[in-house]
């Protein structure tokens, strides 16, 4: 009996050390996975802003005409914000949207830089050589996320 009357408060104690040892493995584990969370979440809105800026680029080559001039592109370059006299439909939706400046580098080469913005500030630069060959033939090269 008096064994039992010893043990009084060991199980607080074990409790207690527990508690100690859980419970920075637990705020540890917290943070990981808050930290997780914010890197997934930047890493989507500059995928998303890469997308937005491809959808420039790929709006100012369904702008050129159908004899492959680059006219239409280079007369409204001045407007110093997009080169398209018609908006396309409600994409990409707010808060996602681009800039495309047009310049162009000679007479069959053009340069169109689109800059996609996205959610959480998140912005990313694309940019594209659009070039006539011999042949009349359009050819693109892109240059991602400058």
């Amino acid at each position: 009996m008096d064994s039992l009357r010893n043990q009084h408060g060991s199980s607080l104690v074990a409790t207690l050390i527990i508690a100690i040892v859980l419970l920075p493995i637990g705020g540890w584990m917290f943070m990981q996975t808050r930290a997780d969370f914010f890197v997934a979440r930047n890493l989507r809105a500059e995928l998303e802003a890469v997308y937005v800026a491809d959808a420039g680029i790929s709006h100012a080559v369904a702008q050129i005409d159908a004899d492959g001039s680059f006219a239409r592109l280079l007369t409204a370059r001045s407007t110093g914000v997009s080169p398209f006299g018609n908006a396309p439909p409600p994409f990409p939706a707010a808060p996602l949207h681009y800039e495309v400046l047009v310049a162009p580098l000679d007479s069959t080469t053009l340069r169109v830089t689109s800059t996609g913005y996205g959610r959480d500030g998140a912005n990313k630069r694309v940019e594209a050589l659009l070039r006539r060959d011999a042949d009349g033939h359009l050819q693109v090269c892109w240059h991602e996320d400058l």
